[in-house]
């Protein structure tokens, strides 16, 4: 540990799997951390992002409430939405006194960044509520905040993406320090929101974040299903990654080393087998 916070954002809809997923997320990543950060969604999209809102919403509640009361560093914050914290989350990222509430999609914009500015420590470990892990060292976030430490080219640092293959080759894209039994390890110029570790410092270290338009066609989707016409977060920081020279690690760290696993399909075999994952 060191001054790290496990943050996982949240929606109603996210109950029939996180009901089984966050307790496995918990197990893996609490004794790394400081704190545990839920922030959960108060305000709803239109469109696929906000089905069943209120079927799962006390759901969802009474399951963060029985999380916390079992780990005790873990605590649920709701999105606040009000102009005066939105400016602050803005000014923060952005420099600007406004930013967008959701993409063009209707998925999370702003719960992202706000997730990232809630967070009691600097350093943030954010996890989407669907991703599963494997290896489940007990020591990859000190190598990875290490990682943080040694290359201040690198802004981010992810579990390996998938059970790594026996004798896998590292690739890099850039000059990057890390240990001999830290390989197999990926470095790369995009970014995914849905997993990653970094210094939220240095997220904005070089320039504020850019807030980039989508295409014609996606604004137009935005304006039919009511949305704000944002371009999706990893986006915006795919490009300024780029403009700065900034890399992303994924690595499974010493054995028995971290991997991750994001479930594509949720068909109704996924949810019926999922308690036995």
């Amino acid at each position: 540990m060191g001054d790290l916070t496990l943050q996982i954002n949240l929606a109603p809809p996210d109950y029939r799997y996180a009901q089984h997923i966050l307790p496995h997320q918990l197990e893996v990543w609490s004794d790394q951390v400081d704190e545990v950060l839920f922030t959960c969604e108060t305000r709803r999209s239109e469109g696929r992002f906000g089905s069943q809102w209120e079927e799962f919403e006390e759901r969802l509640a009474t399951l963060l409430d029985k999380l916390s009361a079992h780990y005790p560093a873990a605590r649920t914050v709701d999105i606040d939405y009000s102009p005066d914290r939105m400016a602050e989350v803005a000014r923060f990222f952005f420099d600007r006194d406004e930013m967008p509430r959701k993409d063009f999609r209707g998925g999370p914009f702003y719960a992202y960044f706000f997730g990232l500015h809630a967070a009691q420590h600097p350093f943030v470990l954010h996890l989407d509520s669907d991703m599963l892990f494997g290896g489940q060292s007990d020591s990859w976030t000190g190598e990875a905040l290490r990682v943080l430490r040694q290359n201040p080219n690198v802004l981010s640092v992810s579990p390996h993406p998938g059970p790594p293959r026996r004798n896998a080759d590292s690739s890099s894209v850039g000059a990057v320090t890390l240990s001999p039994e830290q390989k197999p390890f990926r470095v790369t110029p995009r970014f995914t929101t849905r997993v990653f570790l970094m210094d939220r410092r240095r997220l904005v270290r070089e320039s504020p974040l850019p807030l980039e338009r989508p295409s014609p066609l996606a604004v137009l989707k935005a304006h039919l299903l009511r949305n704000s016409p944002g371009a999706p977060p990893e986006d915006l920081i795919q490009t300024h990654m780029q403009t700065h020279d900034l890399l992303r690690v994924q690595m499974v760290g010493t054995s028995p080393g971290m991997w991750s696993l994001h479930p594509r399909y949720r068909n109704e075999e996924f949810y019926r087998r999922l308690p036995e994952l």
